[in-house]
């Protein structure tokens, strides 16, 4: 390293003018380490990072594994549309720009013969959030100076879509069900699944995960154990009578079957958990068969807007849902149109203020 470059690593402006050599080569040497080892990290492999990330999302934070895959996903996306964006150097607010219009403008493959351009604006806030926890990680560890996406980057995404299932497509998928589940143990469970969907407002992941023990018919409650919800907080969820005979009805055909498995859906080949593989054929044959474009988590939608249409109130339903967040309870509830409140205002006059 020349002197000129080490007298420009030890001048700060607020310092008094160095003389030629009224310095220590130890102090020369150790702000010349600091200026070697910030180039080096600025220069490091970006995916390298993301996998130290990765890690700690699961040892240190403990984060469910579908969590974690929507990083990956998010983060493959990312390098896919960016290749130049290769090192910590190359993260600037003009690249994320640059990424936010390939991803509104890519095409992409919807079905077997079906392409179309760009994503909704809710998937783009997806993403932004996603990157910009990544991002606010590499800032807490002294990789990254400032984060290139700031919180105010995107404006918030229109729910004026209605995510909830009518009385109709339910219907149609129930017939879907009833016709065509093959046999009298598919169509107990396949039911069964449908009505704590419909009635529980269950996550797939939480769906999945629930074991014999889970479910109280005596006093007609679900438990959701904290290991497997996203907010990592148990909760104890109240269930209807048809919901509860739907339940018994399955488990009566497992019985018949002999099924020790402690998972409470199983498959039909073996006496083994119904996977997410399975449920995601599930829904693909139920789809065909009713013609309703449907996947799991409108019924999570179904189940809040029913809640609300019942004037059950929103920290209610936050709390049935297991929302950490009352804001995300009140999305779902978007589909709820005047119709479905005017009731609630029909009592109002001026008899109802307070005062003389």
């Amino acid at each position: 390293m020349s002197w000129s470059i080490a007298s420009q690593l030890l001048y700060h402006p607020d310092d008094a003018p160095i003389k030629d050599c009224q310095f220590s080569l130890s102090e020369m040497g150790f702000r010349a380490s600091e200026w070697l080892m910030s180039q080096h990290l600025m220069h490091t492999d970006l995916r390298s990072h993301f996998q130290d990330y990765i890690r700690f999302c699961t040892y240190t934070k403990s984060l469910r594994r579908p969590t974690i895959q929507g990083y990956e996903n998010v983060f493959r996306v990312f390098t896919r549309l960016m290749p130049e964006v290769d090192t910590l150097r190359d993260l600037n607010p003009e690249a994320i720009d640059t990424f936010f219009a390939r991803l509104r403008q890519r095409e992409r493959m919807v079905g077997k013969n079906t392409t179309t351009v760009g994503v909704k604006a809710s998937t783009v806030r997806t993403y932004a959030n996603k990157l910009r926890t990544f991002f606010s990680w590499l800032c807490t560890r002294g990789h990254i100076e400032t984060n290139p996406i700031a919180k105010s980057a995107l404006a918030a995404p229109d729910h004026s879509d209605k995510r909830a299932l009518e009385r109709g497509e339910v219907e149609r998928i129930i017939a879907a069900i009833t016709n065509h589940s093959g046999n009298r143990y598919l169509l107990k469970r396949n039911l069964a699944i449908l009505k704590v969907l419909l009635f529980a407002g269950l996550r797939k992941t939480e769906l999945l995960s629930l074991k014999v023990r889970d479910v109280d018919l005596h006093t007609r409650t679900l438990v959701v154990c904290g290991t497997t919800s996203k907010s990592k907080a148990s909760r104890q969820i109240p269930i209807n009578i048809e919901t509860v005979t739907s339940i018994e009805d399955y488990l009566l055909e497992r019985r018949l079957r002999s099924s020790k498995s402690e998972y409470l859906w199983i498959s039909s080949a073996a006496d083994k958990r119904f996977t997410e593989h399975g449920m995601k054929h599930w829904v693909k044959v139920f789809r065909r068969h009713s013609g309703v474009a449907f996947h799991l988590h409108r019924f999570r939608h179904t189940y809040a807007c029913m809640l609300g249409r019942n004037n059950v109130s929103a920290i209610k339903i936050q709390k049935l849902l297991g929302h950490a967040d009352l804001r995300m309870t009140q999305s779902y509830l978007r589909s709820l149109g005047a119709d479905d409140i005017r009731d609630s205002v029909q009592f109002l006059s001026l008899e109802n203020l307070p005062g003389v």
